[in-house]
C-alpha cells in the first residue's frame, strides 16, 4: 500500500500530515470503488456489508458511499483486476461522461453543438475536479446535469424513456455523494417549478409520473436506508461525520473554491442575453430559475457561515 499511495495523483497540500492524509483517503477511495464493482457484480446484496470493518454489518454506512463511482468501474475492474488501475481509469469515464452530459444538455437547449463542447469542457475538466480526484465523487453533479435534460424533455415530450432517464439519473445521483445530493436537492425544486409553469404537466402521464417517483422514492430507500437506521440508533451518525459547511473566504478569488473568472463572465454574459440567441433549442426562458437554484445551494453551503440550519439528516432519519 507504501508504494501503491504514489501511483494516485493528489492535490498538492503544503502541510506534510494534511498531504498523508490526502493519500490515505486516495488509498482507501480506490479500494472503495474496485471493493464496490466486484460486490455488485458478483454479491450485490453484500453492498453495505465492507470489509474494511469487518464483521461488523452495514460497515459502509461508516464513510461515504461511492456507490455510483463503483458502478462505473465495474469494466475496468473486471479487464485489470487492479484497483488503482481501475480508480484511474474510471476517474477518466467520470470526466468523459460529465463532459457529455453537459454537451448534450447545451447543445439541446442552445441548438449549436459548438457550444455544447465548449461548455461540457469547461464543466468536466474544470481544475477543481481535476487537482482533487482524492475525493471526485464530492464532485461529481454529473448526474443532475443528467436529470436537468431529461426532466426538460419529458414534461415538453412525454416520452417513457425521458422518464426512465430522468429516474435514473436521479438514483445515480443518490449513489454518488451527499455533497452533490444536497446540493441537488436545493438547486432543482425552482427549475421543477419552472416546468410546471411551463407546462402543467400537459404531456406527462399518470403512469409515468408514478413511475418516476416509486423508482426514485424505492431506490432512495435502498441505497440511504441503511445510512438513516444508523443515525437512528447511534450517537454519531450524519450530523457529526458526513458532511461540513464550506467558508466563506474559500469562494473569494486566490482561493480553492473560486470558479474562475472566465467562467463567472461566461455565466454573467449568459444571464443578460437575448433569449432567442441564447436558447434557441428550447422552448421558454429556464435561466433565473437556475440562478436561483444555484443561489439557494450556495445559501446551503455555506449554512455555518451565514445561518442556523436544522439537521436535514436527522430529520430524515425520524420520517
Amino acid at each position: 500500500a507504501r508504494g501503491a499511495a504514489h501511483n494516485v495523483v493528489v492535490r498538492p497540500a503544503s502541510d506534510p500530515g494534511l498531504q498523508r492524509a490526502n493519500r490515505a483517503d486516495a488509498i482507501f477511495e480506490a479500494w472503495l470503488v474496485s471493493r464496490h464493482a466486484r460486490t455488485l457484480s458478483t454479491r450485490p446484496w453484500r453492498l453495505f456489508d465492507t470489509e474494511h470493518c469487518a464483521p461488523a454489518k452495514h460497515t459502509l454506512t461508516l464513510g461515504i458511499p461511492m456507490i455510483t463511482m463503483g458502478a462505473l468501474a465495474i469494466p475496468a475492474w473486471w479487464i485489470s483486476g487492479d484497483p488503482f488501475l481501475t480508480y484511474n481509469a474510471t476517474l477518466l469515464l467520470l470526466a468523459l461522461i460529465g463532459a457529455f452530459a453537459m454537451y448534450a444538455l447545451v447543445a439541446r437547449w442552445t441548438g449549436v453543438p459548438a457550444a455544447g463542447i465548449a461548455a461540457g469542457i469547461l464543466y468536466a475538466f474544470h481544475p477543481i475536479r481535476l487537482t482533487d480526484v482524492t475525493h471526485p465523487s464530492v464532485w461529481d453533479s454529473t448526474w443532475t446535469v443528467f436529470a436537468l435534460l431529461f426532466a426538460e424533455r419529458w414534461f415538453a415530450r412525454g416520452r417513457w424513456r425521458d422518464a426512465a432517464g430522468l429516474a435514473a439519473a436521479t438514483l445515480l445521483q443518490v449513489g454518488a455523494s451527499f455533497y452533490t445530493l444536497l446540493a441537488a436537492t436545493f438547486a432543482t425544486p425552482p427549475f421543477l417549478i419552472w416546468l410546471l409553469l411551463r407546462d402543467r404537466l400537459r404531456h406527462v402521464s399518470l403512469a409515468q409520473i408514478a413511475f418516476v417517483v416509486g423508482a426514485v422514492v424505492i431506490g432512495t430507500g435502498l441505497l440511504l436506508g441503511p445510512y438513516l437506521s444508523v443515525e437512528t440508533s447511534h450517537e454519531t451518525g450524519f450530523h457529526r461525520t458526513y458532511f461540513s459547511y464550506a467558508r466563506g473566504g474559500q469562494l473569494l478569488p486566490g482561493h480553492w473554491l473560486f470558479p474562475g473568472w472566465i467562467l463567472l463572465g461566461l455565466a454573467a454574459f449568459a444571464l443578460v442575453a437575448r433569449r432567442e440567441w441564447m436558447l434557441r433549442g428550447v422552448r421558454g426562458d429556464p435561466r433565473w430559475a437556475l440562478l436561483i437554484g444555484a443561489l439557494l445551494s450556495g445559501w446551503f453551503a455555506l449554512g455555518s457561515a451565514l445561518h442556523p440550519l436544522p439537521n436535514l439528516h436527522r430529520s430524515l432519519a425520524g420520517i
